[in-house]
């Protein structure tokens, strides 16, 4: 997928909702390489669900799916076309499947085939994910909202002392400080232009403890304060500077 698109990702991922016997299969975009597209997020995911459909056969063990930002047409026709119920404002897109999806067998598999497929792409294409920044980035997102975010935290999280954790990311060109303001910065810029949640709770879930502090950083990060990117985003108009249109 990071050939393709170094912005993508899929994984295989706890169930959100605690059921044992359920996996998510999660479709991320970084939106460090690119911004956040409703519309492209549920092109993607449409995609992935037809591909999925093809490898096993039929839609059975799709238990729902999730999406992050708000339905942009009736929800009938999201639930008709995937055949499952559809949730909305959700952490991450993903296809909630059984777990015993992932024991299928296909007959026509081929392990030399894929071992040299693999150890190609592996050789002339590194993944992102590997990178340390990429490794913090995630963490951050995952516990922005919950409480201040703090290297000491994500270090812990990764294993690793802090002060190795800021030599690794200095390695990478670039600093906890920094990658906490671009996570901030994606998750505040998907909150006012996708939701309606009032300014006080995106202050919350992006991990500032004053509405004036996001009110300035939103004014940094796209020269428009956050009621007027939501006007803009509403009227379609664009997203109100040109941070997050790069």
């Amino acid at each position: 997928m990071f050939v393709h698109s170094p912005a993508l990702s899929i994984g295989v991922e706890a169930d959100p909702w605690g059921r044992r016997e359920v996996v998510a299969l999660t479709y991320r975009k970084d939106l460090h390489e690119s911004p956040y597209s409703p519309q492209a997020m549920e092109l993607g995911l449409g995609l992935f669900h037809r591909i999925v459909v093809a490898l096993t056969g039929d839609t059975a063990g799709l238990r729902s799916v999730e999406i992050a930002h708000q339905p942009l047409s009736p929800i009938r026709r999201y639930t008709g076309f995937f055949g499952a119920d559809v949730k909305f404002g959700r952490p991450a897109a993903a296809l909630r499947v059984e777990r015993r999806l992932l024991d299928m067998q296909f007959g026509t598999a081929d392990d030399t085939i894929r071992h040299l497929a693999v150890q190609h792409l592996a050789g002339r294409y590194p993944d992102p994910a590997r990178k340390v920044s990429t490794q913090v980035r995630r963490a951050v997102a995952g516990n922005l909202g919950t409480g201040r975010p703090v290297i000491t935290r994500v270090a812990r999280l990764l294993a690793v002392h802090p002060r190795t954790l800021q030599r690794q990311l200095a390695a990478e060109g670039t600093s906890f400080e920094a990658v906490l303001d671009e996570v901030r910065r994606e998750a505040a810029h998907r909150y006012i232009t996708t939701t309606d949640l009032p300014l006080g709770a995106v202050t919350a879930l992006v991990g500032f403890t004053e509405q004036s502090t996001l009110s300035h950083a939103v004014r940094r990060w796209f020269g428009a304060s956050a009621r007027e990117l939501r006007r803009a985003a509403r009227r379609g108009g664009g997203t109100g500077g040109p941070d997050v249109s790069r």
